[in-house]
């Protein structure tokens, strides 16, 4: 909450500085695969962008997807903005999403001195391209991010389980650039830093874009910027296999690519569950210290709500075009945080003994790092 404010209270400076970025130029990149939801609205916050001089460059597998009569749509709208449209075919021996990346970066306008990722299901605030290059002109900065934060489109409970789920991830961004990581669908780095870390040549093999920026910069020694600003909301609609699912995907790929923070969340999950239940039992049936596990339990479940509302009140100073939907997950995540943690228990144990994911419609084995296997795709 405190950085949030800080960021906010930045602003007269951030406006200052925006003048150095005057004459250059940025390439924002948005692989599409597919309708998500409400894609329109979302790719057409990347055309209204705050920012002098930028170009889009939208890449697909394939013609025949569902995304590119929106795409087309909106280029032809927005024909003074320079967008491009690029297909990239199939991927060979890495993540789709990987592939189409590694061929938007060959069609990066050459005078272009800014990278920025965006995902296809994140919706941009007017200043977000302007807030995400700021701080890369601090050399120490290698990489700047922003996040999502999942708002159910008709408030259906998994939706908002899933969202519960996914703002505990949120919350672990912030002021310490050392613990920072960065999040693909909103990142931004210098084209000089991309390329001096070999980015490009990380990427193949891999499945994860964001982790594996991540890994680099931190073993070069940048730092990465969270900014607030970069918050994106996410429409979603997901009924609850589909929530197990997309919550177990996500720690698959964490215990592959950072496996001290998958068993930090075995762990916490672990002892939290543990403690819950057994002083649920202890109080129920055996009667032992009642009063003083109510309190211990007491405490923590304050402790536990109050986090979530104050995480709330952070985001809200961000997300107001969102007011409306954030408001009411002040009901759903200050009850449903009980669930999430459930789910982060049951995620954090299926990935001990799978690593067999499917992501958008690709089915995938991750055998390493830098080494994956596609078993089967639509």
């Amino acid at each position: 909450m405190r950085y949030f404010k800080k960021y906010l209270a930045s602003g007269s400076e951030s406006n200052y500085l925006y003048t150095e970025l005057l004459g250059k130029k940025a390439s924002i990149i948005v692989p599409c695969r597919g309708m998500d939801k409400g894609l329109e609205e979302n790719l057409l916050s990347l055309f209204n962008q705050d920012f002098p001089n930028y170009e889009i460059i939208f890449v697909v597998d394939c013609l025949s997807d569902d995304a590119v009569s929106i795409i087309e749509k909106l280029r032809k709208r927005y024909e003074i903005r320079h967008s491009k449209l690029v297909v990239a075919g199939e991927a060979a021996g890495e993540s789709q999403k990987i592939w189409n990346l590694r061929k938007a970066i060959e069609h990066v306008d050459a005078g272009s001195e800014f990278l920025v990722f965006a995902d296809s299901d994140a919706r941009m605030r007017s200043d977000w391209l302007k807030s995400l290059i700021l701080p890369l002109l601090d050399p120490r900065v290698g990489a700047t991010t922003g996040y999502r934060w999942f708002v159910s489109e008709g408030f259906d409970l998994s939706s908002e389980i899933c969202s519960v789920w996914n703002a505990s991830i949120a919350s672990a961004l912030g002021p310490n650039q050392n613990s920072n990581f960065c999040w693909g669908g909103s990142m931004a780095l210098s084209r000089e830093v991309f390329e001096a870390c070999e980015i490009q040549r990380h990427w193949r093999g891999a499945l994860s874009d964001d982790f594996v920026v991540t890994n680099v910069l931190k073993r070069s020694g940048k730092q990465i910027v969270f900014v607030p600003a970069a918050l994106t909301v996410s429409l979603i609609q997901m009924p609850p296999l589909e929530v197990v699912e997309f919550t177990t995907r996500q720690m698959k790929i964490t215990r592959v690519y950072a496996p001290k923070l998958w068993m930090s969340c075995l762990l916490g999950s672990t002892l939290f569950t543990s403690f819950v239940m057994l002083s649920l039992l202890n109080i129920l049936y055996f009667r032992t210290l009642t009063l003083l596990t109510a309190l211990c339990l007491s405490i923590v479940l304050f402790c536990s709500v109050a986090k979530s509302v104050l995480r709330l009140k952070a985001v809200s100073l961000i997300l107001k075009d969102e007011s409306f939907r954030v408001y009411w997950q002040f009901i759903t995540h200050s009850t449903l945080w009980i669930a999430s943690t459930l789910l982060y228990l049951y995620n954090s144990v299926v990935a001990i003994f799978s690593r067999r994911i499917t992501w958008r419609g690709i089915r995938y084995r991750l055998i390493s790092q830098h080494k994956i296997e596609i078993i089967t795709g639509d």
